[in-house]
């Protein structure tokens, strides 16, 4: 991603960066220096599904073929199990839930169950 960045101006790169998801610019930071170890410090403390996340976001806005073959190298990524769908009708105030299991998006109503029309996971 460091690479794929490179278009943009060093005078940009702080925005650019925070825009992608990554942390704010430290003050011993300095894209004026290199923007690829700019841009690699800030990329350290991320997880392998936000660096998937953020590449993406890059490719999208600026392009680049070699992180795009390494994206799709990566394949379709997903949960094992049954695909569910969420849909909520409620026919008084909206119901509150919460996402107690969000990889396998099982669901707690914690408020206005009883307006609830129906649901299929609980």
């Amino acid at each position: 991603m460091a690479g794929a960045l490179h278009v943009v101006k060093a005078y940009e790169l702080a925005a650019v960066c925070e825009y992608l998801g990554l942390e704010p610019q430290k003050p011993d930071e300095d894209p004026f220096h290199s923007k690829r170890i700019d841009v690699r410090s800030r990329l350290q403390r991320k997880t392998l599904s936000e660096l998937v996340n953020i590449a993406r976001r890059v490719i999208s806005e600026y392009g680049d073929d070699d992180l795009q073959a390494l994206v799709g190298a990566l394949g379709a990524r997903g949960v094992d199990g049954e695909m569910k769908n969420l849909i909520f009708a409620a026919d008084g105030p909206k119901p509150q839930i919460v996402l107690p299991d969000s990889i396998s998006n099982t669901i707690r109503i914690v408020k206005n169950e009883q307006y609830c029309l129906g649901t299929t996971s609980r």
